[in-house]
C-alpha cells in the first residue's frame, strides 16, 4: 500500500535555515581568520618585537651603569696615582701632620665618596686621615716601633683648628691588612689593588680600598697610600638608574653578594641600606634577583646576554655585564618585568579591542546580506516548487536575478514546469473522446466496453523521467 503524500511529508528531516548557516559560518570564519591572524602576528612580530625592545633596554640601561661605575672607580684610580706621585716627590711624609693634612683636606673634600686616606711606612708608621659625617676631621697617627700599641687621635674642627687630641690602645697594624699586603704582593710598581669588600674598622660601614705602592730612593722605606670608598654611594647609585617603570640595577661580586643595592620599596635611606650590604639577595628577601642570579649561575654565568626566567608565575629579563676593577671584577645586574617593555597603554588596548568589535559587526552586517543575496532566490524557488508540486502550471518560474548555478535551478525548473504543462494537455486531449461518448451508456458499462488507459499522475512520475503516455485507441 503506497503511503500518501502527507505521510511522505512527515517522514521528510527538517534542516536548518540557511540563511542563519550563511551568518553563522561567515561571521565565524571572519572571527576565526581575525584571531588567527592576530595570535600569528603576536608569536611572529608582536612578541619578537617585545623582546628586542627588552633586549636594548636592559643593553643600553646596563652600559650606562657600567660606565658610570667606570668613571666612579677610574677618578678613585686617579687619586691614588696622584697621592703614589705626590708621595715620590715627598711632597709629604709621616712626621708632619699639618702639611699632611693641609695637601688632602682640600683634595678629598671636592670627592665626597672618598671616606678616609691611609699613609703607611714598611717599619709599621701609618697617619690615617678620615673625614667625619659632622664636618670634622680626624688623623689617627700609629708608631709601632715607638708607641706600640697607642695610638695617637687628632680632632680638628677645620683646617687649622685642632679640637681635641687623645690617646687609644690598639693592636692595628697596617701591615697586616689586606690594602697594604695586597698592593704589597702585586708584581708591578705602578699597579692599583682594590681590596675585597668589608666593614670600614673605624665606622663599621661596607667599603672597599684601593692601594698603591712605591719605594724611597733616599731612605729605601716602602710606603703605601690607601683611599677608603664608600659602598653606600654605588648604592645610591643603583638606587637611581631606572631601565623600565619596574626595573632593578643592582651590582654583585662573583659569589653573589651585593654590593650596589637595587631599588625596592623597603629601602628608603641609609639606615636601610646598610643591613643590606655584602648579603645575598635571598638573605635581603629579593626573591625575583635571587632566581634571575641562580638561573645566571646555571647557566654557566653568560655575560651581556639577555635571559629570561620566571618568579612568582611573571616573566622577567635579566642582564649581567661585567666590571673589570684591576684584580677585582664586579658585575651589573639588570633585570625587569618582561610586561614593562611592551608597548601598549590602556588607550591602545581599548581602541584594539574597539577594532575588534567593529570588524566582527561589520563580518555580522556583510554575512547577513550575503546570506539574505543566496537564500532569496532559493525561497523562491522554493515557493514555485510548491506550486508546481500542486501542478498550479500557468505561471512561469520568474526568481530573482542572482547566482548563474541558481539561475540554472531556475532553468531547470522552468523546464519542468513546461513539460508537466505539455503532459496535462496532451492528456486532456487523449481523454476528450471518451468523456464524449452517448449518456446512455451507463458509466460503469462504457468503462467496462473500451476502458481508456489511465494516465500517469504527475505526482506518480518523476521529471525528466515521465514520458507522456497517450490512451490507447
Amino acid at each position: 500500500m503506497n503511503a500518501t503524500p502527507a505521510t511522505t511529508a512527515t517522514k521528510l528531516r527538517r534542516g536548518r535555515s540557511l540563511r542563519q548557516d550563511l551568518v553563522w559560518w561567515t561571521w565565524s570564519l571572519v572571527t576565526l581568520t581575525f584571531v588567527a591572524f592576530a595570535f600569528a602576528a603576536y608569536l611572529m612580530v608582536f612578541s619578537p618585537m617585545v623582546d628586542q625592545l627588552a633586549a636594548s633596554a636592559m643593553h643600553q640601561g646596563s652600559h650606562v651603569a657600567r660606565e658610570q661605575i667606570e668613571g666612579l672607580f677610574a677618578q678613585i684610580d686617579r687619586v691614588a696615582n696622584d697621592a703614589r706621585e705626590w708621595g715620590r716627590n715627598r711632597n709629604y711624609n709621616l712626621d708632619d701632620v699639618w702639611q699632611f693634612n693641609h695637601l688632602f683636606i682640600p683634595f678629598l673634600s671636592r670627592r665626597p665618596r672618598i671616606a678616609a686616606l691611609l699613609f703607611a711606612e714598611d717599619s709599621g708608621r701609618e697617619l690615617m686621615l678620615q673625614k667625619m659625617p659632622n664636618g670634622e676631621w680626624h688623623n689617627r697617627i700609629t708608631d709601632i716601633p715607638k708607641s706600640g700599641n697607642r695610638q695617637q687621635w687628632l680632632q680638628w674642627r677645620d683646617l687649622d683648628t685642632l679640637r681635641a687630641e687623645d690617646w687609644r690602645d690598639s693592636n692595628y697594624d697596617p701591615r697586616l691588612r689586606p690594602w697594604y699586603q695586597g698592593v704589597m704582593g702585586l708584581e708591578r710598581n705602578d699597579g692599583v689593588y682594590w681590596t675585597d669588600p668589608y666593614l670600614v674598622l673605624t665606622t663599621q660601614e661596607p667599603g672597599i680600598t684601593a692601594s698603591v705602592r712605591w719605594r724611597d730612593p733616599v731612605t729605601q722605606h716602602g710606603y703605601v697610600a690607601a683611599l677608603d670608598l664608600k659602598l653606600l654611594d654605588l648604592s645610591r647609585f643603583t638606587r637611581q638608574l631606572t631601565i623600565s617603570p619596574n626595573g632593578r640595577v643592582a651590582v654583585i661580586l662573583p659569589d653573589g653578594r651585593l654590593l650596589g643595592l637595587p631599588r625596592h620599596p623597603g629601602i628608603r635611606d641609609d639606615a636601610d641600606l646598610k643591613p643590606g650590604m655584602l648579603k645575598t639577595a635571598a638573605e635581603q628577601g629579593l626573591t625575583y634577583l635571587a632566581t634571575g642570579i641562580d638561573q645566571w649561575r646555571e647557566a654557566g654565568r653568560p655575560t651581556d646576554r639577555i635571559h629570561f626566567f620566571r618568579t612568582n608565575r611573571e616573566r622577567w629579563v635579566s642582564y649581567f655585564l661585567p666590571v673589570e676593577l684591576r684584580n677585582q671584577k664586579l658585575f651589573i645586574v639588570a633585570m625587569a618585568p618582561r610586561a614593562d617593555f611592551i608597548p601598549l597603554t590602556t588607550r591602545d588596548s581599548l581602541i584594539f579591542i574597539i577594532l575588534f568589535a567593529a570588524v566582527l559587526v561589520l563580518a555580522f552586517l556583510v554575512a547577513n546580506r550575503l546570506a539574505r543575496r543566496v537564500a532569496q532566490p532559493l525561497e523562491a524557488l522554493v515557493a514555485d516548487s510548491k506550486r508546481i508540486g500542486r501542478l498550479e502550471l500557468e505561471q512561469p518560474v520568474e526568481p530573482p536575478r542572482s547566482w548563474r548555478e541558481v539561475d540554472a535551478l531556475a532553468g531547470a525548473h522552468e523546464h519542468m514546469r513546461h513539460m508537466l504543462l505539455a503532459n496535462r494537455r496532451e492528456l486532456e486531449q487523449a481523454t476528450s473522446p471518451w468523456s464524449a461518448r452517448s449518456p446512455s451508456v451507463p458509466g460503469n458499462w462504457r468503462g467496462r466496453s473500451r476502458r481508456p488507459r489511465k494516465p500517469l499522475s504527475p505526482r506518480a512520475c518523476s521529471w525528466p523521467t515521465c514520458r507522456t503516455k497517450s490512451a490507447p485507441r
